[in-house]
């Protein structure tokens, strides 16, 4: 697969990155099929991540590039926030990335959907 580094990639990250392509290779070995893997430091950044590399690759995506990635992802795409629920928040507060929800005041999060649901946004 094609590795996709995004700039200065940490030493842990490379580890990581060694053990993806051990994975894809079994897994083409030994299944006949092909993977795409994502490499991050929270499991959700991960899978959001892999579907740039789409088919068979393994894209990276180092620490310092997070908040730079996440502001553009979509909030539907997040899978707790797929169904009618995550509709109706990004209907409520008019926004769709992760990035607009950034600029929504902790405030208005729990005035809007309660404190539970907005410590979890």
């Amino acid at each position: 697969g094609i590795c996709r580094l995004l700039t200065s990639v940490p030493e842990l990250l490379q580890a990581a990155a060694s053990l993806a392509i051990e994975i894809q290779c079994r897994v083409r070995e030994q299944m006949h099929m092909s993977v795409s893997i994502g490499v991050a430091v929270s499991k959700l950044q991960a899978r959001l991540i892999s579907s740039l590399s789409k088919p068979a690759g393994i894209t990276l995506l180092p620490p310092d590039h997070i908040s730079q990635f996440m502001k553009d992802v979509p909030l539907r795409s997040i899978p707790t926030l797929r169904g009618k629920g995550g509709a109706a928040i990004c209907d409520a507060l008019a926004i769709s990335t992760v990035g607009d929800l950034s600029h929504v005041s902790p405030q208005i999060l729990v005035a809007r959907f309660g404190s539970k649901l907005a410590s979890f946004l």
